[in-house]
């Protein structure tokens, strides 16, 4: 007979013991109270002290954390997956110069970069944009050819991974400028 087999048994008395602490805990049980009751079950020694139902109740806490890590993992992944499907639907919009497909893309880049903890707080001077500029732009519907829209493409893509989260910061507040100009285009009509 293998002997984790014969472990088997005990492995399955200490996770019980190790939930019937945490059970305690979650009830408000101090250490000393949770090893006064843990000493009356059956299968449980007599001399089961605070410290081992201090240890029980973190490394119950720990497996849990452990679980949870995996599941967020997962859920990660498939994230990632949806992303991924996102960008290649938004990719050839972009390529045809649609700016709406320019923005979920910068979006979606936003998104992986917090997934893997390469954005931070960031402070964008909105002041830098020229609104008379955006106004001009936006208002008298400017086109932008495939090729320039290309050619910002392919900048962005040459980035290091530590300029994106700056200039999808400015790409938000370039948006909040024209939005701004637009709203307020709408109020002198």
């Amino acid at each position: 007979m293998n002997g984790s087999n014969l472990a088997a048994p005990q492995k399955i008395k200490i996770a019980e013991r190790r939930a019937m602490a945490l059970e305690l805990r979650k009830q408000g049980g101090s250490y000393r109270a949770i090893s006064e009751r843990l000493r009356q079950e059956e299968g449980i020694s007599s001399t089961y002290s605070v410290g081992q139902a201090y240890t029980d109740v973190q490394a119950e806490l720990q497996r849990i954390a452990t679980e949870n890590a995996e599941e967020a993992a997962q859920i990660l992944r498939l994230d990632l997956e949806r992303l991924d499907t996102m960008l290649t639907i938004l990719w050839p919009k972009l390529l045809k110069g649609d700016y709406f497909a320019f923005d979920r893309v910068l979006a979606i880049l936003d998104r992986r970069a917090r997934y893997f903890g390469l954005t931070g707080p960031r402070f964008v001077n909105t002041t830098q944009i020229n609104v008379q500029q955006a106004h001009v732009a936006v208002c008298e519907g400017q086109q932008v050819s495939q090729h320039t829209a290309i050619q910002q493409f392919t900048q962005i893509m040459q980035m290091s991974v530590d300029e994106l989260p700056a200039l999808i910061a400015h790409q938000h507040a370039q948006l909040a400028a024209y939005s701004a100009v637009l709203d307020q285009s709408d109020e002198q009509d």
